[in-house]
């Protein structure tokens, strides 16, 4: 049995299921609610993406922090003030 989500109100075991909800089914029966419900699957995938997204974002921020720092590293003057010659 699989988790759906109702995605259009739907009469089921004389219960009005209100689109919206998740109901947990058999594939033989969702075969004929097909046109109201999808896997609740999707919704996972779609949180993944946004996660995949942000986790990206992060990587690029880390690297561009890495990057400003070894250049503040390399342009400091030595700690006796002399500058090289």
């Amino acid at each position: 049995m699989k988790t759906y989500d109702v995605i259009k109100d739907i009469w089921r075991n004389g219960v009005l299921v209100r689109a919206g909800s998740v109901i947990t089914a058999v594939e033989s029966e969702v075969k004929y609610l097909k046109h109201a419900v999808q896997e609740k699957v999707a919704k996972v995938e779609v949180v993944a993406a946004k996660v995949e997204a942000a986790a990206a974002k992060v990587v690029t921020d880390v690297k561009a922090a890495e990057t400003k720092v070894l250049g503040a590293i390399t342009s400091e003057a030595p700690a006796n003030g002399n500058a090289s010659k």
